[in-house]
């Protein structure tokens, strides 16, 4: 889901998509904050005392994105400012292995509390000059 807040600021959000395609990615392709489920880790899935049933469906590319998928759906989108990682396993994943991922993170990476609000995070663009310059910077 992607929601303009007026102006050029965007927020988009993804959580419960069981894979990344190239319609999420153009649909996203540089907000300015991104809320995204980041939601296992396969080894642990796979080693979890889970049925099989629920490990093929949240596995399947019908149920939640890995640390990896959610990485890679980052780099794809280059949000501007702000990823926030949602939706965390209790039993599959753990905060660091999520952030773990994220080989060239984002100018800010917050993970979501698996209990608990998250930090504020505030919507807005980045100052015209801030975004000019990160264009320069990708050229």
């Amino acid at each position: 889901m992607r929601i303009g807040l007026g102006g050029s600021a965007a927020l988009g959000w993804a959580t419960d998509i069981g894979r990344v395609t190239t319609g999420l990615i153009e649909l996203l392709r540089g907000v300015d904050v991104l809320g995204i489920e980041s939601n296992y880790c396969p080894r642990m899935q796979l080693a979890s005392s889970r049925p099989e049933f629920l490990k093929r469906r949240i596995m399947g590319g019908e149920g939640h994105l890995s640390n990896a998928q959610c990485a890679e759906a980052v780099r794809g989108i280059a949000p501007k400012r702000t990823v926030i990682l949602l939706h965390l396993s209790r039993e599959c994943n753990h905060p660091e292995l999520a952030r773990g991922a994220h080989s060239n993170p984002p100018p800010e990476l917050l993970v979501a509390p698996v209990e608990g609000p998250s930090p504020w995070v505030t919507v807005a663009a980045l100052p015209s000059s801030a975004s000019s310059a990160k264009a320069d910077d990708k050229a």
